[in-house]
């Protein structure tokens, strides 16, 4: 019964990251050369179980595209990333904002962090978008999934980069 139970909240837990997603894409965006890169870091642990997008305390930067310029912007991160429940059937999401806009490759907001972590492990993520001129604030959030348990996401040792190409 417990393993009927468990195959029944896995595979609402699938429809509900896919629910939305209509058809995958391949985007291709060409960046230049190298303008700059920005580094933030981070060691202070930072935990939520937060069902809604929160950001991580530190994880974000500005940067400036220049009036009638566009320019390409890479966003790498790495940290310690735990994901903790009580079933197993824990998952945790993560995604990078420029302003309020999601970088590619966009899941609306089901890209998956991990599953059940219960000791920190080193995750890395990548995202891009090319950016019109103007100031943007780049962010990286994560939240949590609870299903049927509260479930908690933490993230430590962290490196944010952000760099601009042409």
């Amino acid at each position: 019964m417990l393993d009927i139970a468990k195959t029944c909240l896995l595979a609402m837990l699938l429809a509900t990251v896919t629910a939305g997603v209509s058809r995958a894409e391949i985007t291709n965006t060409n960046c230049g050369a190298p303008i700059q890169s920005i580094v933030a870091t981070g060691n202070e642990p930072f935990a939520t179980n937060s069902n809604s997008f929160v950001r991580i305390r530190g994880a974000v930067l500005t940067v400036t595209v220049p009036s009638g310029q566009t320019r390409c912007v890479k966003v790498r991160f790495t940290g310690g990333v735990t994901c903790r429940g009580g079933t197993g059937n824990e998952v945790c999401f993560i995604r990078a904002l420029a302003g309020g806009e999601e970088l590619r490759p966009e899941s609306g907001g089901n890209q998956g962090l991990s599953g059940r972590l219960l000791r920190p492990t080193g995750l890395g993520f990548q995202w891009v978008r090319r950016l019109s001129e103007g100031q943007h604030v780049i962010q990286i959030q994560v939240r949590a999934f609870d299903l049927p348990e509260t479930v908690t996401v933490g993230i430590n040792d962290w490196m944010l980069d952000v760099e601009m190409l042409n």
